[in-house]
């Protein structure tokens, strides 16, 4: 199922993004679990301080690096990961 979705870490951001049918947007957690757009043009073109900074991630990644975030907010590591997935997913 994660497979399917192309997920990557701006390594000078420190965030994982994900795409949409549009855009590229990134995950966000504060009092809840969000997402923003983000312009990841410039990770790709070569004349850029960002170009590069990339790294493709699995979600097994993404969900073990936000986990202990997410359970700030969600009762236990199930309810967590779907959220997690239902964000991603809706978005797609």
């Amino acid at each position: 199922m994660h497979n399917r979705i192309h997920l990557v870490k701006l390594l000078d951001k420190n965030k994982f993004t994900f795409p949409t049918k549009t855009e590229w947007r990134t995950i966000e957690i504060k009092n809840k679990l969000t997402s923003k757009y983000v312009n990841i043009s410039p990770y790709y073109m070569n004349d850029t301080d960002e170009y590069d900074k990339i790294e493709d991630v699995e979600f097994l990644e993404v969900f073990n690096t936000l986990k202990p975030e997410l359970l700030k907010i969600y009762k236990t590591e199930k309810i967590a990961k779907m959220k997690l997935e239902k964000l991603i997913w809706e978005e797609f």
